[in-house]
């Protein structure tokens, strides 16, 4: 199992090659790191929903429910 920090470098990998060749297509993207198409488009989608370029967006997402029934 990878550690967090492994998790956040390879968004961080990710992040800078979507700057640096923003046409690639997620398979592309996916064969260059090493991961799933399906993991390149989530976080391709969360990185242009956020606004401030900061750390925090490389980090995990609590995956707990947001409202208790």
């Amino acid at each position: 199992m990878d550690s967090e920090s492994e998790r956040i470098f390879n968004r961080m990998q990710l992040h800078r090659l979507l700057e640096k060749v923003p046409n690639w297509s997620d398979q592309r993207l996916a064969n260059e790191l090493g991961q799933s198409e399906s993991w390149v488009r989530k976080w391709r989608h969360r990185f242009n929903q956020v606004e401030d370029k900061v750390f925090t967006m490389y980090l995990s997402q609590s995956r707990a429910p947001k409202t208790i029934w």
